[in-house]
Order: C-alpha cells, then structure tokens, then sequence
C-alpha cells in the first residue's frame, strides 16, 4: 500500500504544500514577535522570552503562525477560487489539431483536421467530451467527419481504452478553434462556494482510494468538484489562468492544513508543546518560595 499511493502522494502533494506552507506560518510567528517582544526577548529561546508579556500578547506570538494557517485554509482558498470561477471554461470544437505518434488515436485512424461529430452514438460540441476518456478502461466509438480526396466522408472507429498499457489518447487540440466563456458574476459566489466544498470533500475522500489516490490527489490541488460531477459528466478545461489559480489554491490549501494538524500535536518544537512548556513555566515561577 504504501509503495503503490501513499509515498506517490506524499511525494507529490503534501511535501511541495508544506514547503509553500511552512515559510507563512513561520512568517506568522516573526510578525507576532516583532509586535509584542523587546529585542532582548526575541533573541531568547524557551518559555522565558515570554516573561512579563501579558496573554494577549502570548496569544498572539504563540498563535500568529497558527492565524496564517487558518487564512490559508480559508480566505486564500476562496480569493484564488473566487478569480477562477470568473474565468468560466474553455468551450474547444470537437476538431482534431494533431494526433500524438504511437498514441491510441492513431491507432484508431484519427487524422489532423477530423471533426469528431458523436461518441457511442451520441452527439458532441466539446473536444473535451473525448479528452475526459483518459482514465477510462473501456473502448469508444467514435463517428468522425473528414474532408479529404474523395470528399466529405463519415467514418466510424473505435477508441481501444481497454488494451493494457498506459499509452495517452493523443488528440492535440486546435488552438484556433478554443473559445473562453466567462461565467457571469451572479454565478461565480455560488461557484466559489461549490468548489471550496468539492475540495473538502476530495481531501476527505483521498485516503479510501486505494491506488488511485495519487490521481485523486492531483484532483483535490485542479479543484474537480467531485461532488457535483459523475464520471459522465466532467467539468469543462478551465483557462490556464483559472486553471493556475485553482492549483494555487488546493496547494495552499492543503499546506497549510498540513502544518495546522502537526502544530497542534504533542511533539518537540510544535506550538501546542510551545504553549505546555509556557503555561509549566508560568506554575513554577507562580509558586511561592520554600
């Protein structure tokens, strides 16, 4: 188990979101520092530096690190997401730009300029709608136009997901033919709602997927909410800017939830053992002389 999704996971998300993370909550600390300690204190280590600093001052020393993870589980997220969720999808033609050599769709016969007109019989207006296949592990159909030497023709093939391997599909898009549609402000509030809610419910349902935890991870940091979408029905690409900010916000998200949960357990050098080793000093020196 743990060589097949849990060291992949850590590798590639928890690790790169507590190095994002981590500067922030230390950052946390230093400007509660620099606002309540002399500089005689902050060059002090141990609870002693927190001598004659009232609780409130404590509070916020011990605590800033603590305050910046809790924006960036919270009003970071939902900025970034808020941006994003203006910038609506990418709507692409179901237009073949370039077919990558060795991949499925070659095999398949697809060629530059072919209009992918339905998939098993249904109808399509959205390259993604063949691009989304990508971990699917069953074949497709597909009902193609192409313009060639003997004129307009209609052809059927098939997608062969089923064959062992990891080969891509291949199918490149065509710049030329992608249109942004933002979406309009009344929508965007509950979008951003929608999506923050789709990355705690993709956080929470990570550890029971098994080998597929690594992709669900990535899920989680491209902000697919899984809550509203079945594997039918997937949401379209985003713009890379949406799409940059989405990630943005799942790897602060996922951070700083990282560095809030380890401060508060009873190990050396976290806050929540900062805080004991205080309250002990302040009962020792509170005790009257023998």
């Amino acid at each position: 188990m743990w060589a097949e999704w849990v060291l992949p996971v850590l590798g590639s998300v928890a690790f790169p979101a507590v190095v994002l993370a981590g500067p922030f909550h230390l950052l946390g600390h230093w400007l509660g520092g620099r606002g309540w300690l002399d500089k005689a204190a902050r060059k002090q280590r141990g609870p002693a530096r927190y001598d004659g600093l009232p609780t409130r001052g404590v509070a916020w020393v011990l605590g800033g690190g603590l305050m910046m993870d809790v924006l960036g589980i919270t009003l970071v997220p939902l900025f970034c997401l808020f941006v994003s969720a203006r910038g609506g999808a990418v709507h692409t033609e179901p237009v073949v730009g370039a077919v990558e050599s060795g991949s499925l769709a070659q095999d398949a016969g697809l060629e530059s300029g072919d209009r992918i007109v339905a998939l098993d019989g249904v109808p399509i207006d959205d390259l993604a709608d063949v691009q989304q296949l990508a971990f699917d592990r069953t074949d497709h159909s597909l009902d193609i136009v192409r313009d060639g030497r003997r004129g307009v023709e209609r052809l059927r093939t098939t997608l062969r997901l089923s064959e062992p391997g990891s080969r891509s599909i291949g199918i490149f898009a065509e710049p030329m033919l992608q249109l942004r549609t933002p979406r309009p402000w009344s929508e965007v509030p509950s979008e951003t709602l929608a999506r923050y809610g789709g990355l705690w419910h993709a956080l929470f349902t990570l550890p029971r997927r098994g080998p597929h935890a690594e992709l669900a991870s990535w899920s989680v940091l491209r902000l697919l909410p899984e809550s509203e979408h079945t594997d039918a029905e997937q949401p379209l690409p985003q713009p890379k800017l949406a799409e940059w900010l989405s990630m943005l916000a799942g790897m602060v998200f996922a951070g700083h939830l990282l560095v809030l949960l380890y401060n508060l357990l009873p190990l050396p050098g976290t806050d929540l053992m900062q805080l004991i080793a205080l309250v002990q000093h302040r009962k020792r020196a509170s005790r009257p002389p023998v």
